[in-house]
């Protein structure tokens, strides 16, 4: 019997014989970045990062990105009152990205 591939939500195919597919798959990050805020990258049908309110249980914001990542930080400085804080997005042998956390302005390529 002959079973049906299943499909990532990228469009890949997974191969039902192989059962190391995970491993290809980019990981699930996610840090505080205020006492009831949080961000999270994950693999998922949209490549993006979401910031998700724990008071509301609401993702309050979306921020598109171009390619997956594989590791990000996140400046801790508040330049001011809105709190203009700064993302690197960076992915195995690529060019990071720099990012306006909550406008989500791409700033520049590293």
């Amino acid at each position: 019997m002959h079973q049906a591939s299943s499909f990532a939500p990228d469009g890949i195919t997974i191969h039902n014989n192989n059962n190391n597919n995970w491993q290809s798959y980019p990981p699930n990050l996610a840090c505080f970045i205020d006492h009831n805020l949080f961000m999270y990258i994950g693999y998922g049908i949209e490549k993006s990062i979401q910031i998700n309110n724990l008071d509301t249980k609401q993702i309050i914001r979306t921020i598109s990105l171009s390619q997956w990542c594989s590791c990000f930080d996140i400046s801790n400085i508040n330049n001011d009152e809105n709190e203009n804080r700064w993302i690197v997005i960076s992915k195995k042998r690529s060019f990071s990205t720099i990012k306006r956390l909550y406008s989500g302005n791409i700033s520049g390529f590293y």
